[in-house]
């Protein structure tokens, strides 16, 4: 099956391999992910984004690479435990994604996630299309995943909630 990097050029493929070296070198730990495409119903981002999260140093618990968007419910994302909850709705920008986190969190059903690192990433800006832009969304995934290992964050696309 083809992937959303399979025809990227030589300097994307340069990129995601330093993201994977720096990652390689550090034994960095490999947190639980869920990157959300809507709330309510809860649907995990499907297609290329699972590729992303693994390329980036995670483990996408709710969906699977080169597969379509998954609804599930809030018991199943409960019970798949994200050390991390990436808020990225399809079609939102940041300010939209990171009003749709807050708004999420403030729920009953999402207390889980309070305890939880919450971000919210632009997602027409780093998931919406496949193409070069996916590359800086492996790379924003990255610094959200292992911070220590990477240069700060662009606040400009992702934002802790």
């Amino acid at each position: 099956m083809r992937s959303a990097f399979d025809d990227i050029d030589a300097d994307a493929r340069t990129r995601i391999i330093r993201v994977h070296e720096t990652l390689k070198a550090a034994k960095a730990p490999r947190p639980r992910v869920a990157v959300i495409a809507r709330g309510e119903p809860v649907v995990a981002a499907g297609d290329w984004v699972p590729e992303m999260v693994k390329r980036a140093g995670g483990t996408d618990v709710l969906a699977v690479a080169n597969a379509p968007a998954v609804e599930t419910t809030l018991d199943a994302l409960r019970a798949a435990d994200p050390e991390i909850l990436l808020i990225a709705p399809t079609g939102h920008d940041l300010p939209r994604a990171a009003a749709e986190a807050e708004r999420l969190l403030a729920l009953d059903g999402w207390t889980f996630a309070r305890k939880r690192q919450v971000f919210a990433l632009d997602a027409v800006a780093l998931l919406s299309q496949a193409g070069p832009r996916l590359i800086d969304g492996i790379e924003v995934m990255a610094r959200l995943f292992n911070p220590q290992l990477f240069s700060p964050l662009d606040p400009a696309v992702a934002r802790a909630i």
